[in-house]
């Protein structure tokens, strides 16, 4: 996954939010983030160890090579270089886009 900045990621959720009927202007990136815990988030999707590794779902991989980051709110594989925040992995994972992941994200979390 490239490296996309919060600022660009911020300037694209303010201009789809304003085209999107699905969701409000009272929905916020940075406050659904607050709410999610990563580590559970992504065990309702893979396999974590109490370690928070995990193998990555993202390609073949026969170690654990995927590493969750609860106190930053993180996740990174160290075998394809895949990493980001709770909206990332669902975009990811779920093969969604972005707005779609957020409201993934608020319902769930």
């Amino acid at each position: 996954m490239d490296y996309i900045s919060d600022k660009y990621l911020d300037s694209y959720f303010e201009n789809s939010l304003k085209m999107s009927s699905n969701l409000t202007s009272k929905l916020d990136k940075e406050e659904i983030l607050s709410r999610v815990n990563i580590t559970e988030l992504i065990s309702r999707y893979i396999e974590v160890s109490r370690f928070n590794k995990a193998k990555c779902p993202f390609h073949e991989d026969s170690n654990a090579s995927f590493s969750i980051h609860p106190q930053r709110q993180f996740f990174k594989c160290f075998g394809c270089g895949v990493s980001g925040n709770a909206v990332d992995f669902v975009m990811k994972y779920r093969k969604v886009e972005f707005l779609e992941a957020l409201e993934i994200l608020n319902k769930e979390c």
